[in-house]
């Protein structure tokens, strides 16, 4: 009886104050595709990952987990801490490690947003680091016809008399570019 009534005041105490949160979002994909052979699928033998229907028919297994966090919010200014990492694997049934090399594991997003700072524009945003910016897909194929993210610092929503603008300095390490000015054939 003692236990329950300790437990019903620890949850009670937990329910009435502040609890802080850890914002959550994530994406996981897991190849389940057979081979005409019976066995697992390898590189090349799925569908193009940009095309309809090849969800479940990869070779390999992708996700990214993203956390954020509210660390400061007091009359009007806050600031926000953003993150998101990403783990691909080439879908190996005895183990997805890095020791194998058949595991990798990247930062997506690392970012700090400041809001509140802008006194003839409270809800603009500026931040820095590295963020999703811009990205725009099509999502049931996963392919993003638009995608500036990348490091860099900006500053977002700053209302004019009519609409708002944005603007970013964001690096560019596309592969495709030489020297950040031409594209490689």
């Amino acid at each position: 009886m003692k236990k329950t009534m300790l437990a019903i005041s620890i949850l009670g105490t937990v329910l009435s104050s502040q609890a802080i949160a850890v914002d959550f979002n994530g994406y996981v994909r897991a190849g389940l595709g057979a081979s005409k052979d019976g066995g697992g699928l390898q590189s090349g033998d799925e569908f193009n990952k940009t095309k309809v229907g090849r969800l479940g028919n990869e070779y390999d297994t992708y996700s990214e987990i993203g956390l954020g966090q509210e660390l400061f919010n007091s009359d009007g200014r806050s600031m926000y801490f953003e993150s998101m990492f990403e783990m691909s694997s080439d879908g190996n049934l005895e183990s997805e490690s890095t020791s194998k090399k058949s595991a990798n594991f990247g930062i997506k997003q690392l970012n700090i947003q400041a809001k509140g700072y802008i006194a003839s524009s409270p809800e603009a945003v500026i931040w820095a680091g590295k963020r999703h910016y811009q990205r725009h897909d099509l999502h049931i194929i996963d392919s993003k016809y638009w995608n500036i993210s990348g490091y860099g610092v900006g500053v977002e929503n700053i209302k004019l008399d009519t609409g708002a603008i944005s603007a970013a300095v964001i690096r560019s390490d596309n592969e495709l570019w030489d020297n950040g000015t031409s594209l490689v054939t």
